[in-house]
């Protein structure tokens, strides 16, 4: 249809700039226009005809401009939405990732809760307390039923401090210290004792728990480890000159510890900054 009023504006101009020859004889002032053309015709001059052709250039010139803006926009528009399509389509699959990891995280068991420890993961005893020597025996009972109650209340204690229920196992340890205090299960009720208060950021208690542990079994399976914690407590309060010297002390009365208690101590040192 553009192309038809084009074609046609075109041809009215080329009309419009053919000499008419017999316009010339038209003068108001000479002769009459032809029979039948009457005023009309007369109207019809070539300047008038101009005018309009000029305005039909202005208007399709305007109408032109339009159009071009009109399709620039559009194009302006596809660009946009072609945007907004490509950044929604990311986000829902971004959703649809998160989504799949909370029905996967929902539909995984619940992880054991860790410890609180600070500075050090608590030495979860993994030891039957019923596999003592009999050599670390420090007393008698005068009847089975005490060797009983006394072997209940510590298999009580070490469920809880396993089951990371520190407070509980906190007390029962010391039930267990103030009942049977002279148990072959003594040491370490006392060592896990140090631990409840270890691992709840208690490191004041915990150095006395572990100092008195080393003082009363200074020899027992648990005085290495009882002078590792000690020195950890008072690192984690600190204390770092005792507990260099904790050390220290340890390298030199237990020099054939185990790796694990060797291994952990030079990383305090390091951790500490303790002289070599």
């Amino acid at each position: 249809m553009l192309r038809s009023f084009l074609f046609s504006s075109f041809l009215v101009a080329a009309l419009a700039a053919t000499p008419v020859p017999a316009l010339a004889q038209f003068d108001t002032g000479s002769a009459p226009p032809p029979p039948g053309m009457g005023a009309p015709y007369a109207a019809a001059a070539p300047t008038d005809l101009q005018v309009r052709m000029n305005a039909l250039e202005t208007h399709l010139r305007n109408v032109t401009g339009q159009m071009e803006r009109a399709e620039y926009q559009n194009n302006q528009l596809q660009q946009a939405l072609r945007r907004m399509n490509t950044d929604y389509d990311g986000r829902f699959r971004l959703l649809e990732k998160r989504l799949d990891a909370l029905e996967a995280r929902a539909a995984a068991p619940p992880p054991s809760p860790p410890p609180a420890a600070p500075s050090a993961v608590m030495d979860v005893p993994r030891e039957e307390p019923r596999a003592e020597t009999p050599e670390q025996v420090l007393g008698t009972f005068s009847s089975a039923g005490d060797e009983e109650g006394a072997q209940a209340l510590y298999d009580k204690a070490f469920a809880s401090l396993r089951q990371a229920r520190y407070g509980e196992a906190e007390q029962l340890l010391r039930r267990f210290l103030k009942t049977y205090s002279r148990h072959r299960l003594a040491e370490n009720a006392k060592y896990w004792l140090g631990e409840t208060y270890y691992v709840r950021g208690k490191f004041q208690d915990a150095a006395i728990a572990f100092a008195e542990g080393f003082q009363r079994f200074p020899k027992g399976r648990k005085a290495p480890d009882n002078l590792l914690k000690l020195a950890m407590s008072l690192g984690a309060s600190n204390q770092k000159k005792d507990a260099c010297t904790t050390l220290s002390e340890l390298s030199k009365r237990f020099p054939n510890a185990s790796a694990i208690i060797r291994n952990r101590a030079a990383q305090e040192k390091r951790t500490l900054g303790c002289a070599s």
